[in-house]
């Protein structure tokens, strides 16, 4: 066993630096996912506030390590290290099977276990890390049911209006226009900004279960309250400004100044129930431990940058190829080769397979923003048939069928939630380049007997 590698305690300084080594290591290793994160999150203006979690957290974590709560192990603890093993096996297979909110989790969850492998275990340190989860956009599946809700409200508070309103969800039609509440006009970006300043407020200054539930609720309600007062105060300044109003088209800034009186009530409750300050905190309890390095760190360290997506990206680069230019709507994500097969393939017209770019997690053919039918084409019946998903559509002022199915290796499916359960049957197997296999028939025009019913 290797001897100690001592480095000591001072300030806490030593133990900051150790601390971002590891997290900035790890992140290094992960740049393929943090590449996603930057897409979907801090890209995006639902997730808008991402930019200020980080600094958040290495503003907690260098509290933590003045005030002594970070601490080096004096022993290895092989269970955190079996928990380490466990995350990255889950990184490893959502990874090779393109499952991003497997890998996001995955990432999130080795992130914080890699800091108690090092140093021992404390509530403090870990809320610090667990306040990463608020830049990871897990919350898309909220959308529907908040779109929903503020619906309902926004019909309930126009019925206190002399403007008449007739509500076909998600359309709200007044005579001065029609608007849509949208997924983005959810009032998801709203909720998770006051949760993450709940979370943090009754970090620092909230001890009382009680008074952390109230402050909880309190901040929820003001989200709501924040969202469902735009949307009513947009419909009318555009029914009353016949939709000509400059706050129209800045909808998203006008929410946020809505916010602001809100925010400030918060503050003032929160004021009321703090009940200690997390910046008078001591850890009584610390001693000067020396780090120490064996050699099981450096197999976990080992297990860790082999299952990282940099890892994969490099062992899966020499399958790319240049993209050429096809006949496929715009929409379609990281196309990284595409090939006419014969004309004749299954009948139709033109039968195109489209491999994706292997070393970009986002790009597959179930990416949630690709489009399968062609550009200025109109749908009109979509269903499954003989293995494939199939599309009516009028394009070209002609009828025709799109025809598409997701494949890797030998194997397809026509559904995404099939094609997703094959990714993860092959998560063990060498990342393979998914492969789209999209085709088009024109009604009238010899298409397939078994879409001539379809196109009937």
């Amino acid at each position: 066993m290797m001897e100690a590698l001592a480095i000591r305690k001072g300030n806490g300084r030593r133990q900051f630096i150790v601390l971002m080594a590891i997290l900035t290591v790890f992140a290094l290793i992960n740049l393929p996912i943090l590449n996603t994160l930057w897409r979907h999150s801090f890209d995006d203006g639902t997730y808008s506030h991402a930019y200020l979690v980080p600094f958040i957290s290495i503003f907690l974590y260098i509290k933590l390590a003045q005030k002594g709560f970070l601490q080096f192990r004096s022993q290895p603890n092989y269970l955190v290290s079996a928990f380490v093993v466990m995350s990255q096996l889950l990184l490893f297979i959502s990874i090779n099977a393109q499952i991003t909110l497997g890998y996001w989790f995955g990432f999130l969850l080795t992130t914080n276990l890699l800091v108690f492998v090092v140093f021992s275990f404390n509530a403090r340190v870990l809320f610090a890390g667990a306040l990463l989860i608020f830049i990871f956009p897990f919350y898309g599946a909220l959308l529907p049911i908040l779109q929903t809700i503020s619906v309902e409200a926004v019909s309930i508070m126009l019925s206190f209006t002399s403007v008449p309103a007739y509500i076909d969800p998600p359309y709200v039609e007044v005579p001065g226009g029609a608007f849509e509440i949208a997924h983005g006009c959810s009032g998801l970006r709203y909720l998770i900004v006051a949760t993450a300043i709940s979370a943090l407020y009754c970090f620092l200054y909230i001890k009382r279960p009680k008074n952390m539930v109230i402050f909880f609720s309190t901040a929820l309600l003001f989200a709501f309250l924040t969202n469902w007062i735009r949307i009513t105060a947009l419909i009318l300044i555009g029914h009353y400004t016949n939709m000509e109003s400059d706050i129209i088209r800045d909808h998203n800034n006008f929410g946020w100044y809505i916010f602001i009186p809100f925010i400030i009530a918060l503050f003032y409750i929160g004021n009321r129930l703090s009940d200690h300050d997390f910046l008078d905190d001591e850890n009584k309890e610390h001693s000067a431990q020396p780090l120490t390095l064996r050699y099981h760190h450096l197999m976990l360290l080992l297990i860790v940058v082999a299952t990282s997506s940099v890892t994969k990206q490099f062992a899966t680069m020499e399958q790319q190829n240049l993209a050429t230019e096809v006949p496929f709507p715009e929409s379609i994500y990281g196309i990284a080769n595409a090939k006419a097969l014969a004309p004749s393939m299954q009948g139709f017209a033109v039968v195109y397979e489209i491999t994706f770019n292997p070393s970009d997690l986002d790009a597959k053919p179930t990416n949630y923003a690709n489009k399968y039918e062609p550009a200025n084409s109109r749908l009109l019946a979509s269903e499954r048939m003989q293995g494939w998903q199939v599309s009516k559509v009028v394009y070209n002022n002609k009828t025709a069928v799109i025809a598409y199915q997701y494949k890797l290796g030998i194997e397809t499916r026509s559904t995404p939630s099939g094609y997703k359960k094959l990714r993860l049957a092959n998560g063990f197997n060498p990342r393979q380049a998914p492969i789209l296999q999209w085709g088009i028939a024109y009604c009238g025009e010899g298409e397939p007997l078994w879409l001539t019913q379809l196109c009937q």
